[in-house]
């Protein structure tokens, strides 16, 4: 009996949690449907990472892409990663470096921090360490600790 109680408690759980995670999924839809690029760029990590709904590269690549239109620094900084690394797009520093530069003109510390590794790399942009050192701490400013630590490390 005690075992027969105890999966039906976990049935209920999973099913409670997976309806939990539709009408969050079906939120979010609606409130990006609405405008709100912030919800947008979270569908497409959602999409991205699969814990709320199925991994969908193309979907999660359409969200990030329609929030970052929209000014939401973090999916700028996520689809330059995946420009930079070719994760579901075609490998490109020169569109990352695009990407990581709109991040960071909206306030994001590790689109700072992204643009502070190119320069210093000399990855889609001439190599550049004053820049480069520039960036680590405008990332630094914005709570970076690993750019607070590379501007201290470059003395420029």
């Amino acid at each position: 009996m005690k075992k027969l109680v105890l999966k039906g408690f976990i049935v209920g759980v999973f099913l409670a949690s997976s309806f939990g995670f539709a009408t969050s999924l079906e939120r979010l839809n609606q409130a990006c449907d609405s405008g709100d690029m912030a919800s947008c760029g979270r569908l497409g990590k959602t999409y991205y990472t699969g814990r709320e709904a199925p991994r969908d590269m193309a979907k999660a690549l359409m969200y990030l892409k329609k929030a970052c239109d929209g000014d939401v620094a973090d999916s700028c900084n996520a689809l330059g990663y995946f420009s930079e690394y070719g994760d579901g797009i075609t490998q490109s520093y020169e569109g990352a470096f695009k990407l990581y530069t709109k991040a960071c003109r909206l306030g994001s510390a590790k689109g700072c921090f992204n643009l502070g590794v190119f320069y210093f790399k000399g990855m889609g942009v001439k190599q550049d360490k004053i820049k480069a050192n520039e960036y680590f701490k405008k990332s630094c400013k914005l709570g970076n600790k690993l750019g607070c630590k590379n501007a201290d490390i470059m003395h420029y």
